[in-house]
């Protein structure tokens, strides 16, 4: 059997995993989401968006809370290859989840370059 070697490169977020033959078979980055919004203790800032990554609009995830609840964020592995996506914040408060007001928020990676 072939021996493979594997490489890792690290770099502005981006995740790069190729063998030595140079093919690639994985390219994420971390997008990082923060909103600034005082939330009471019994409420939980979720996110929702177009990627599967984002629950399809359908299944929101829930971003980590500072200890002062102001601050709220969440990592997400997002491929190289998608380009846009729209996303949006809620606000649960007792199993209650209010949609943010206006338009969706859009990513653009070439906007963002």
């Amino acid at each position: 059997a072939k021996k493979r070697t594997f490489q890792n490169t690290f770099s502005k977020g981006t995740f790069a995993y190729s063998t030595l033959k140079r093919k690639q078979l994985q390219v994420d980055q971390e997008i990082r989401f923060t909103l600034k919004h005082k939330t009471s203790p019994s409420q939980r800032v979720l996110l929702a968006g177009s990627l599967p990554q984002l629950g399809s609009w359908s299944l929101p995830i829930s971003l980590q809370t500072s200890a002062d609840r102001e601050t709220h964020t969440i990592v997400i592995n997002i491929p190289i290859s998608i380009e846009s996506f729209e996303y949006k914040y809620l606000i649960d408060s007792n199993h209650v989840a209010l949609w943010e007001d206006g338009p969706n928020r859009c990513f653009d990676r070439s906007a963002s370059a």
